[in-house]
């Protein structure tokens, strides 16, 4: 490719219900998942306790097992798609020249504190992933610098060697 160009791709998943495909679940389905240490819920906040006796209220190990299945299987769909789209840009010999960045808007609390949404700022909620790739990389690197995703826009904009004005940066 002879000029620059840019592809966003949104997922809109995993999102409750967790309803992959059938084939994705079956991989899965036989997984033991990790399962979040009780919690009495002492001390916490009552809109915490309200929002934990609405979101698990009769939950059971076994179902909460299987919405991590669901969640699991929810996931290995994203990756077969991202992997799919990492396979394109390697068949067309764009690999090399291409910054790529994946990440997520926030994370699961799948049962901890007996939560499922995101809306609590427990680690679970707010640790997510982000990889970057940039041309020339041969080596992983991990970082455990503190991140935000408003860093996003102005470090695209620096590999792109756009100008701009970062007082304009909301």
């Amino acid at each position: 490719m002879d000029s620059p160009w840019h592809l966003f791709a949104s997922f809109s998943g995993p999102h409750n219900p967790w309803d992959p495909p059938a084939c994705e679940y079956e991989k899965v389905k036989d997984s033991q998942f990790s399962l979040p240490p009780h919690d009495n819920l002492e001390g916490k906040p009552e809109w915490v306790k309200k929002r934990a006796a609405q979101q698990s209220a009769g939950l059971t190990e076994a179902l909460l097992m299987d919405a991590k299945r669901h969640y699991a299987a929810s996931v290995a769909v994203i990756d077969e798609y991202v992997g799919r789209m990492l396979d394109i840009l390697e068949e067309r010999g764009l690999a090399d020249n291409t910054v790529v960045v994946f990440s997520a808007d926030h994370g699961e609390l799948m049962g901890d504190h007996g939560l499922f949404e995101k809306r609590a700022m427990y680690e679970g909620a707010l640790r997510i992933p982000l990889l970057v790739h940039l041309p020339g990389m041969t080596e992983p690197l991990e970082s455990r610098e503190l991140v935000s995703l408003m860093d996003l826009a102005p470090t695209f904009l620096e590999l792109g060697q756009a100008s701009y004005d970062p007082g304009d940066m909301d």
